[in-house]
């Protein structure tokens, strides 16, 4: 977003600056303390941040950011946060003004009251109100944002108002909201759930469907999330195999960034693996997108160092392979067909051919807890090789548990499939999940 710089006229002080509006919106308050309500307090923020988001010569502080700083400072997310609070909140997130507000409901009527606070001065630029029915939520909305809009003197610099106005059904909202309020709390799981509803039941709200994709993979602005994953011992394997002993791979999101001129989201798996003469240290980086039917593999690169040296390895894959998608039921299927290009101090070309199916539902329990699950059963055919795995996925979580075999095809050179046999032997047979948390 273009950051441009605005003559500031605050009103009522006669001061004059120039400034960029850097604006945070907080959870309204639940004047009523009625948590039949509560999905309120984020749903409000959240549909005015995304029409603020039309105007220019204004940076929107993101709602992660909010609520981790939120977290820290120990601030409730649905109550009153005193003065004090709010400015440190604000200079905390780097904001320069606050949209602090509440609601309350009487009957059929709700009130929506909100100050435009100067976190540099503490003061209250103004101070907007506006009443009507819960059908009329959005215009009341509406007339929040068209209040802190003509304070800032925006209008006068952009010649007219810029289009705004979430619309869609209230149950739609309702599900957004909630979807909202789970999300600050953590519990990615229900939020994806919600947000999903939120597009069932109106495919064309946008803002749903954004906030559907962040919890879907649990990949908010700049991923806080950490596995840990052990392997599970092989069965009935040779001694002079040099076997898995033991081994654990920490999986934790990295960030954004760019990956064969494609945006993408990483997850980092360190590997330590104990083998019976030596050990193996990998660094493996898993890019993926978000697409519009789901989630999609770009690639991967990996740093190995082991008592033969030190290697590494890029895969890119073309066209994209999709892992999950975004629409999770019994029976769906998918087929892709793909090129696996690999380079490591050379380039070799691989055709994949792979069958994915989601075969049942089930509640599993893992040494990191119980999850719902979606089971997904894929066939990769590759050259020399083919592998079927079994992967438990769980909306807004990930993968909770991985089991695969591997075939070797290789017929006539007896040494060579023998050998392959033996690597493919050593591989581990299923992974848990064992650890869970979030690092915001």
């Amino acid at each position: 977003m273009i950051l441009t710089l605005l003559l500031l006229l605050v009103p009522g002080n006669g001061i004059t600056m120039v400034d960029v509006h850097r604006v945070g919106v907080l959870p309204f308050a639940n004047a009523n303390n009625d948590p039949s309500l509560d999905w309120l307090t984020q749903g409000i923020p959240e549909t005015i941040t995304s029409d603020l988001q039309a105007f220019r010569g204004m940076v929107l502080v993101e709602r992660l950011q909010i609520r981790k700083v939120m977290d820290e400072q120990k601030l409730q997310h649905t109550g009153l946060i005193d003065e004090d609070a709010v400015v440190k909140l604000g200079r905390l997130i780097g904001a320069n003004i606050l949209v602090v507000g509440a609601f309350q409901k009487q009957g059929e009527l709700i009130r929506l009251t909100a100050r435009f606070v100067d976190v540099q001065t503490g003061g209250i630029i103004q101070t907007a109100k506006s009443t009507g029915k819960m059908e009329d939520i959005f215009d009341l909305q509406d007339q929040i944002v068209q209040n802190l809009i003509k304070n800032l003197n925006i209008e006068s610099k952009q010649g007219e108002l810029a289009k705004i106005g979430t619309r869609t059904s209230l149950e739609a909202y309702k599900h957004f909201g909630q979807g909202a309020l789970l999300q600050a709390r953590k519990d990615y799981q229900g939020a994806a759930e919600e947000f999903g509803k939120a597009v069932k039941t109106d495919p064309a709200f946008t803002a749903a469907k954004e906030k559907f994709k962040e919890a879907f993979w649990s990949l908010n602005r700049n991923n806080y999330w950490a596995y840990a994953w052990v392997y599970a011992s092989g069965k009935n394997l040779e001694e002079d195999l040099k076997v898995v002993k033991s081994g654990e791979v920490v999986r934790h999101a990295g960030g954004k960034e760019y990956f064969d001129n494609k945006e993408v989201f990483t997850y980092i798996e360190d590997s330590h693996v104990l083998m019976k003469d030596y050990e193996i240290i990998d660094t493996h980086t898993n890019y993926y997108m978000k697409g519009d039917e789901g989630i999609y593999d770009a690639g991967s690169r990996s740093v190995t160092n082991s008592r033969v040296g030190s290697s590494t390895h890029v895969s890119k894959y073309d066209p994209l392979p999709l892992l999950f998608p975004y629409e999770l039921k019994v029976g769906k299927e998918w087929k892709t067909t793909y090129k696996s290009y690999y380079s490591n101090n050379s380039h070799l070309v691989s055709n994949v051919e792979e069958v994915c199916k989601i075969v049942g539902k089930e509640r599993i329990s893992v040494p990191a807890g119980t999850f719902d699950c979606y089971i997904i059963e894929r066939m990769l055919a590759e050259k020399e090789t083919e592998q079927a795995v079994r992967q438990w996925f769980s909306p807004g979580i990930g993968i909770v548990k991985i089991a695969s075999t591997v075939n070797v095809k290789i017929s006539g050179d007896t040494k060579r499939a023998e050998l392959m046999k033996r690597l493919v032997q050593a591989r581990p047979q299923e992974l848990q999940l064992t650890k869970y948390h979030i690092e915001e």
